[in-house]
């Protein structure tokens, strides 16, 4: 009986010896792992959504979390395994479960502002006011559109608007021949095309979509750059060619301009009837239409058209009258006048003005009339005379009146004597 008893004993004592190492063995293993398998929870979450290095983020985790493990060891008694530290008040009336919370607040606060930027792991909606981001899945609390993971193409645009770019920006080329169109280290593309319906191209700084059609756009490769140089040799060829026929143009716009500054050029010669542009001259502000009629009358009766709207009134305000009308006919040249008129009847006009006390203040209006004609066609002074005449009133436009009516005989004469052929 006494051995048996023994032998007993012996099974209990070798049963108590393997729990004991059991538990010894267990103990140290779940604490190794638990404060193992926590800080690299924490080092992974903080390192992949903030970007910073690992190795940083590791031993600042382990640095600053020794007093929430110690506190974990207090709070448990050292059995990690046997009393957790789930949610419970007690947590909340042990100065140790005190700083368990804490660190877990601190480590979701920290979550929150390492991945601000994190965007590869958050959730977007596209909303009617722009892509709006989430931390995790769910709806817009405005608008109810359920979040997505954020596709590289949401995060891309997400970044130009917080970098203040509005898309891809348009890069001018000059020599396609000398620009770089790839990275010299790594050999990839440094700017982006669209292609047009009309073969044209135009060039981007950056991936994305071409802001009229939004269309993708593509990244250079060497067949599209060969084809570039090609079309810019096509192009200049032909600029070559074309030079002489732009330049003829240009000249031909320029001499258009010329003539709308300073003739009408809507009034040209027709059939064989001979056309005569009447051209003012005068002083002051006196008016000369008498003057004017009268010539236009004159020409008139020898059968020739008399227009007085001919020339603008710049042609006279910047000085070129007065040096047509003095002999340079370089400047009947420029407006190519022979071809738009048959002649030009010129009357430079000066009057002065005096009264006499003695006859109740009438005025007396002294004209004096510089009459040339010029034959356009072969370029010659075709008749010159100075006339004078008088006139009196009690006022000067009356006193000009009569002298202007007093000098259409004279005018009438100097047109009849006039060699028109």
């Amino acid at each position: 009986m006494k051995k048996d008893w023994l032998a007993k004993l012996g099974i209990v004592f070798a049963i108590l010896v393997v729990v004991i190492l059991v538990y010894w063995f267990a103990h140290h293993w779940w604490s190794h792992n638990f404060v193992v398998r926590t800080i690299d929870f924490v080092v992974g979450n903080l390192a992949s959504r903030s970007g910073l290095s690992i190795f940083l983020v590791k031993g600042l985790v382990i640095l600053l979390t020794i007093p929430f493990f110690i506190a974990v060891a207090k709070y448990t008694y050292g059995l990690f395994w046997l009393r957790g530290v789930g949610p419970s008040l007690r947590l909340y009336r042990n100065p140790y479960g005190l700083i368990i919370v804490g660190y877990a607040g601190l480590f979701f606060i920290a979550m929150y502002f390492a991945s601000r930027e994190a965007y590869a792991y958050k959730w977007c909606a596209e909303t009617p006011e722009g892509i709006k981001t989430f931390d995790g899945p769910g709806k817009d609390p405005v608008y109810g559109i359920e979040a997505k993971p954020c596709t590289f193409e949401q995060i891309v645009a997400i970044r130009e608007i917080e970098k203040g770019v509005s898309g891809p920006r348009r890069i001018q080329i000059g020599d396609v021949k000398q620009f770089s169109f790839f990275d010299p280290i790594t050999g990839k593309p440094r700017l982006w095309y669209y292609k047009s319906s009309d073969g044209s191209y135009e060039f981007f700084d950056r991936f994305g979509k071409h802001p009229g059609t939004g269309n993708d756009l593509r990244p250079i490769d060497q067949e599209t750059r060969q084809e570039l140089i090609r079309l810019q040799d096509l192009y200049e060829t032909q600029s070559k060619e074309k030079v002489t026929l732009e330049e003829a143009a240009e000249k031909k716009r320029e001499h258009q301009a010329l003539l709308e500054r300073y003739i009408n050029t809507t009034i040209v010669k027709r059939g064989r009837t001979k056309l005569a542009a009447i051209l003012i001259l005068q002083e002051g502000q006196d008016s000369f239409s008498s003057v004017e009629s009268a010539l236009i009358t004159s020409l008139s009766k020898q059968g020739i058209d008399a227009v007085s709207s001919f020339f603008k009134p710049s042609f006279a305000q910047e000085g070129r009258a007065r040096k047509f009308v003095t002999g340079d006919w370089n400047e009947a040249t420029r407006l190519d006048l022979g071809s738009k008129v048959d002649y030009v009847i010129s009357a430079s006009n000066l009057v002065s003005y005096s009264s006499s006390p003695q006859l109740d203040g009438l005025i007396t209006a002294d004209l004096q009339v510089e009459l040339k004609c010029f034959n356009m066609v072969v370029q010659r002074v075709c008749g010159s005379e100075p006339l004078n005449a008088k006139g009196a009133g009690f006022t000067k436009a009356a006193a000009l009146e009569g002298a202007s009516n007093n000098a259409k005989s004279p005018i009438e004469a100097f047109v009849q004597t006039l060699r028109l052929n």
